[in-house]
């Protein structure tokens, strides 16, 4: 947890001024939030309480806690050894990973439940079709022309959003469509863009063993079904490599025969440019000749 701070001529006063007005908190004294220094102990105390709780640790002794930042503020003996504070947090941090990793498996066990449920039931919707992978989509608009393909890069508009309608990307509020080749993005979106024709709009539903599955994202919760709908602008298919053109000669060329063909009297030949394409082709066609 990183927290900004005051400059740093600044950071012992603004400190012990977060200390007393935790004492003063602790002691029901009212805060003059008038104030701007009041203002900035209390934004950061926040930011330290939050961080805590998102951490799992909600059992905190806060009256040890002001202590702490006291004596360190204060610049006295702490009642803990360095390395008696170092083991402790330690274990601390240990048992934030756990806490963390409890929840996050709790977490994903309770989304691929309300996954399968959802998409057991969006099935029974006519408009709702389904593949042999279990994407499920619907067709807003159709488009017309080919399909892309695995290797082919698309440009699209696009919204995704969970289960409950928290929206973790939109390109439309970005204000700019996004380009990407059509297999290098989630299998869910790999094989839906290639059922839809440019000008086409549908409505993915991606389980999650095709979109992030058990791991998750950033935004994205493990195990979450995902609702995206995508509009195909373009497709931008890859061509071939322009072969190189073949290099043109400019200039006569002098043929020397051979050891064997000047032993048996061969001239040494001048070829002009213009007539080395049809020496080339009198040597092909030509057997006896020395190629």
């Amino acid at each position: 947890m990183v927290i900004l701070g005051p400059p740093m001529n600044m950071k012992h006063t603004f400190l012990s001024f977060l200390v007393v007005l935790g004492f003063q908190a602790a002691s029901g004294q009212e805060l003059d939030f008038a104030k701007e220094s009041v203002r900035q102990a209390y934004s950061v105390g926040v930011n330290i309480g939050r961080g805590l709780v998102n951490q799992g640790i909600e059992d905190i002794d806060r009256v040890a806690l002001l202590k702490g930042l006291n004596d360190a503020v204060d610049q006295i003996e702490t009642s803990m050894t360095p390395d008696e504070m170092q083991t402790t947090l330690v274990a601390l941090s240990r048992k934030i990973q756990e806490i963390q990793s409890q929840k996050r498996k709790q977490q994903a066990e309770e989304n691929a439940q309300k996954g399968a449920v959802f998409l057991a039931e969006n099935k029974k919707r006519p408009e709702v079709l389904t593949t042999n992978t279990g994407l499920q989509y619907e067709i807003i608009k159709s488009g017309a022309g080919a399909s892309p393909q695995p290797s082919d890069k698309v440009s699209v508009h696009y919204k995704g959003t969970l289960l409950d309608g928290t929206e973790f990307d939109s390109s439309y509020k970005r204000n700019k469509p996004s380009s990407f080749p059509v297999n290098r993005v989630i299998k869910g979106w790999t094989e839906g863009l290639q059922l839809m024709s440019p000008g086409s709009k549908f409505k993915f539903y991606i389980p999650s063993e095709l979109a992030y599955g058990k791991n998750g994202s950033r935004s994205i919760p493990p195990n979450s079904t995902l609702i995206f709908e995508v509009e195909l602008l373009e497709v931008m298919s890859e061509k071939p490599p322009t072969p190189p053109k073949p290099k043109v000669v400019t200039s006569d060329i002098i043929k020397v025969p051979s050891k064997e063909g000047l032993a048996k009297g061969e001239k040494i030949k001048i070829i002009k440019s213009e007539d080395i394409e049809k020496e080339i082709e009198k040597n092909k066609n030509d057997p006896k000749s020395d190629k």
